[in-house]
C-alpha cells in the first residue's frame, strides 16, 4: 500500500465505551459461570444439539466454521474495517498490474485476470465473515433476555432442568454477582463484566444465550481464548478497560497464573 494511501484511510473511532472509567470490572470464566461440570448427559446432549441449531440456524455458521472461528472479540472485525480492507485490495491490485504494465510487456492478460479473480474472492470471503460477525452480534443483542422467544418449545428441556440448579448456591451466587454488577453501575460509577472461555466466540455466545445469562453480559464484553493464549485475551482487557479496576473470579489455576503474570488483581 502507497504511503499517501495510507494517510487517507480511514481510522476506526474508538467506542465510547473504551473512553469511560470504570471502578470495577469482573472478569469470569465461562465454564465456570454456565455450570458445564454439573450437566447431565441428557441435558447435555440437548444442550449441544440447541448449540448446534443457534450456530448453524441463526448465526448461519458451518459446524467448521464455528470450530476454527479465531477472533478473540466481536470487536475484532468491524464491518466498516473489513470493507476498508476489501477496498485497498482492489485498489493495490491495481496499483500493481500499472506497475507491470509500465515495466515489462510481458505480462498475459491471463495473469491479471487471475490475480483479480483471487482478490474478488478474498474479497468476498471477508465481506461474508463480517456480515455473519455482525449477525451473531444482533441475534445475541435481541434474545439475550429472551432465549426461549428464539428457540420455543425445542429449549423447554434444557432450560427446566437450569431452571432446578438456579436455586443451588453456585449458581445463585454467581448471577447475584453479575446482576449487582449491572444494577450498581451509574453513569459516575461504572461497574461490568467480562466473561472469558475456551471454546470459540461463536460457541461461548450461544452457550451464554442458552444459560440465560447473556443479559448480565454485553456481546462486547465476551473474550474466547480457544485459538490464543489466555495472556493474549487478557491484554486485550487491559487495553480497553485498563488495569486497575480489574478483578478476577476463577478457579481455574492456568487463568490464576497468568493473571499473575500479567499483575491483574485474582
Amino acid at each position: 500500500m502507497k504511503a499517501d494511501e495510507t494517510r487517507k484511510r480511514k481510522k476506526p473511532l474508538v467506542p465510547a465505551e473504551i473512553q469511560q472509567n470504570y471502578k470495577r470490572v469482573f472478569i469470569w470464566e465461562l465454564d465456570e459461570l454456565c455450570n458445564t461440570h454439573l450437566i447431565p448427559p441428557t441435558v447435555q446432549t440437548q444442550l449441544t444439539h440447541l448449540i448446534e441449531q443457534l450456530l448453524k440456524g441463526y448465526f448461519d455458521l458451518t459446524s467448521y466454521e464455528a470450530q476454527e472461528y479465531d477472533h478473540i472479540n466481536i470487536e475484532d472485525g468491524p464491518l466498516e474495517d473489513i470493507f476498508n480492507e476489501t477496498g485497498s485490495l482492489y485498489n493495490n491490485s491495481t496499483d500493481s498490474f500499472n506497475s507491470s504494465e509500465d515495466k515489462s510487456s510481458e505480462l498475459s492478460s491471463s495473469q491479471v485476470q487471475s490475480s483479480t479473480s483471487s482478490n474478488a474472492a478474498a474479497v468476498d470471503n471477508l465481506k461474508k465473515i463480517a456480515q455473519k460477525q455482525q449477525n451473531m452480534k444482533r441475534i445475541y443483542n435481541q434474545y439475550r433476555a429472551n432465549i426461549s422467544g428464539l428457540l420455543g418449545d425445542d429449549a423447554k428441556l434444557m432450560l427446566s432442568w437450569f431452571d432446578s440448579i438456579e436455586a443451588m448456591d453456585t449458581r445463585r451466587c454467581y448471577k447475584k454477582c453479575l446482576k449487582l454488577a449491572i444494577e450498581r453501575s451509574t453513569p459516575s460509577t461504572l461497574y461490568t463484566n467480562v466473561v472469558v472461555g475456551r471454546e470459540t466466540l461463536p460457541c461461548s455466545l450461544a452457550r451464554l444465550l442458552l444459560n440465560r445469562a447473556a443479559e448480565l453480559v454485553a456481546v462486547e464484553n465476551i473474550y474466547s481464548a480457544a485459538r490464543n493464549d489466555r495472556a493474549v485475551v487478557l491484554e486485550k482487557v487491559i487495553q480497553k478497560f485498563k488495569k486497575e479496576p480489574i478483578v478476577i473470579i476463577t478457579a481455574n489455576p492456568e487463568t490464576v497464573q497468568t493473571a499473575k503474570a500479567v499483575s491483574l488483581y485474582v
